[in-house]
């Protein structure tokens, strides 16, 4: 949907960036914020509401894949320099890219017990459940980008105050609570919560 894989790669690259040079990594933090200025260009045209609309094609999405991945293995590879700066754990990079993260895996989960291939194209991705209870591609993107950067803010806190094992059960919570938020979208009626919170943000 409109400004999503831009929305969250904007702030996962800006979480790259300041992490990068807090650790002088220069170089990764150029190439992080690259992608920042790229995105928020782009998001210009992308959330346009005439002809200048501009949409993000296979191409686009996977260069956003590439360059985070790049950026996320380098990220687990350096020795921190500032006790100060994020933990650079995988824990902490799996909440980063939560969001995507998350729903891939659930997706992809829930088409191979289906017995259809993972790569099946359908409408159970956890936009596509907001869109359904209402349209607007904006609405639901700023649910979405909010969402995950309160968990990297939240989670990324927490993770440094516990051990892994603390850390992953905390993680595996906030997937289960993934879930059960994805299957009430599904199974809520229009007269619901659901269209009540709607209803209020519109």
């Amino acid at each position: 949907i409109d400004g999503l894989a831009s929305g969250l790669g904007i702030m996962a690259s800006v979480i790259f960036g300041g992490w990068f040079i807090l650790n002088r990594q220069i170089e990764y933090a150029v190439l992080a914020f690259s992608l920042t200025g790229g995105l928020v260009a782009f998001m210009r045209y992308n959330l346009a509401r005439n002809h200048e609309k501009i949409f993000l094609g296979d191409t686009g999405s996977l260069l956003i894949g590439l360059i985070l991945a790049v950026l996320s293995m380098k990220f687990l590879l350096v020795e921190p320099i500032r006790a100060a700066s994020i933990q650079n754990t995988p824990l902490v990079l799996i909440v980063i890219l939560g969001v995507p993260l998350f729903d891939t895996l659930r997706v992809f989960s829930s088409r191979i017990i289906r017995k259809q291939s993972p790569f099946m194209p359908d409408r159970i991705h956890i936009h596509h459940l907001l869109t359904n209870r209402n349209p607007d591609h904006r609405r639901a993107t700023l649910m979405i980008v909010s969402v995950n950067t309160v968990m990297v803010v939240v989670l990324s806190n927490i993770f440094s105050l516990v051990d892994s094992t603390i850390g992953t059960l905390i993680l595996a919570l906030a997937f289960i609570a993934y879930l059960l938020l994805c299957y009430w979208l599904i199974k809520a009626k229009a007269n619901t919560f659901s269209g009540f919170m709607y209803k209020y943000l519109r």
